[in-house]
């Protein structure tokens, strides 16, 4: 399945009578107090406008510490509606370099110049949003006919603040967040008096419940978006093979993967999927070739369905038939990395293979010691030829540049150019 990136575009209003600059908690917890107190009187609770005034009340709560700040704002922008911050920096996350904005109540992260994500050290208040929507459901069901409209304004807000709320969260690598208000999101455009069902939501309901291994909830949101064609050109089948996997079902995950497999068989991530299912329950994953081979005679073109071929074979150590695979892909595409760089591994386990042979070797036999590090060493060559045009296309793989200088450093004796080589590589990487 592909890297998941939220493709949602929201507009969001800005609340510039709680900017950051101005915020405090206690302010917020005023304020959703006097809500508290409002609900609470007999005659106040029972009308239906005190439950909406309250859901906006909890909505600009939940806003506050923001300032009307949303993901892919600009830093210039962001710092204009939040303020000064107290410090910047230039922090590392999960492999990213981020630019991070630290303020009292809430820290900005910026990738690129533009907002990726923020967390909010004290809101005031907890869950905020999750209040607020509930007090919608309340005044529905307070008067049904005469807050129809406003119930309808008020989720489609709201909509849109939980499916912001939801890529905050998937950005900030808490899937099981993230899964929250994507199904919020989509169960307030689900709502009777909406009507509008998103199923593109109810598909990243069911994504991001997987990422955080709630299986129940991404068979449920998957199956909504497969019942309402939202298919994401076939993802959404992975999703359910992977959900019902992950729930002991193996005949409902064969059943996900096939059915998705034959209506999109040129999906990668279906054919990756499935072989892991294969593997996993026992089953011979070769019955999988057929499918794959389908996939191939469909979109011959495709240098990544060679590539999920090559893997395939290199899964059961058959790396004649995996290099051919990876070949393949690369005279299609010369610019295919993957293929390259998969070329330099069988061969460097080809190499190793060789130096594993050597060891079993009796003492007395040195020729025929000598005869398989010679195989190795013409192995490793060839590996390091492959990692060298992979490198050539993206210099900026770490992966690559440590093989290549690993591969060097075992011929750095050779010559005076492989020495330097090794250094210059061992330079770059040390520079990574």
């Amino acid at each position: 399945m592909k890297k998941f990136t939220l493709a949602i575009a929201l507009a969001f209003a800005l609340n510039l009578g709680f900017a950051q600059k101005g915020y405090n908690p206690a302010d917020v917890k005023a304020k959703a107090e006097k809500s508290n107190a409002e609900i609470a009187d007999a005659k106040a609770g029972a009308n239906y406008k005190t439950w909406l005034k309250r859901a906006d009340n909890f909505a600009e709560i939940a806003e506050a510490p923001l300032a009307g700040a949303y993901p892919g704002m600009g830093q210039a922008e962001a710092e204009l509606l939040v303020g000064k911050a107290n410090t910047t920096s230039e922090v590392q996350v999960n492999g990213k370099a981020l630019t991070k904005l630290e303020y009292n109540y809430v820290d900005l992260f910026f990738e690129g110049g533009k907002l990726l994500y923020w967390t909010i050290k004290d809101a005031g208040v907890e869950n905020p949003l999750v209040t607020g929507y509930e007090a919608i459901e309340k005044a529905y069901s307070i008067d049904q006919n005469k807050s129809a409209k406003k119930v309808k304004e008020a989720l489609v807000t709201y909509k849109n603040y939980f499916v912001k709320a939801a890529n905050n969260a998937y950005s900030a690598a808490n899937k099981a967040e993230a899964a929250k208000y994507f199904a919020l999101g989509f169960q307030a455009s689900a709502h009777q008096t909406v009507n509008n069902p998103d199923t593109l939501v109810a598909y990243y309901a069911a994504y991001a419940a997987l990422e955080a291994s709630n299986f129940n909830d991404a068979v449920k949101y998957g199956q909504f978006a497969i019942d309402n064609k939202c298919f994401q050109n076939g993802d959404v089948y992975k999703i359910m093979g992977e959900a019902y996997s992950g729930l002991k079902n193996s005949t409902k995950a064969k059943e996900a993967f096939l059915t998705g497999l034959e209506k999109y068989p040129t999906n990668t991530s279906i054919i990756f999927g499935i072989i892991n299912f294969y593997l996993s329950q026992n089953e011979d994953p070769k019955n999988v070739l057929p499918y794959l081979d389908k996939a191939i005679e469909l979109d011959p073109k495709n240098p990544s369905l060679y590539f999920v071929k090559g893997t395939f074979y290199e899964k059961f150590k058959e790396l004649d038939n995996a290099l051919a695979a990876y070949v393949k892909s690369t005279e299609i595409s010369p610019k295919y990395f993957e293929g390259w760089v998969n070329q330099g591994v069988v061969y460097y386990n080809m190499g190793v293979e060789f130096i594993t042979k050597s060891q079993t070797i009796d003492v007395n036999n040195q020729k025929e010691y000598d005869r398989l590090l010679k195989e190795a060493d013409v192995q490793f060559k060839k590996s390091l030829e492959k990692f060298l045009v992979a490198y050539g296309i993206n210099s900026k793989d770490k992966f690559v540049v440590e093989n290549i200088k690993n591969i060097y450093f075992r011929f750095r004796n050779e010559s005076e150019d492989m020495k330097k080589k090794y250094e210059e590589f061992n330079q770059i990487l040390q520079g990574m």
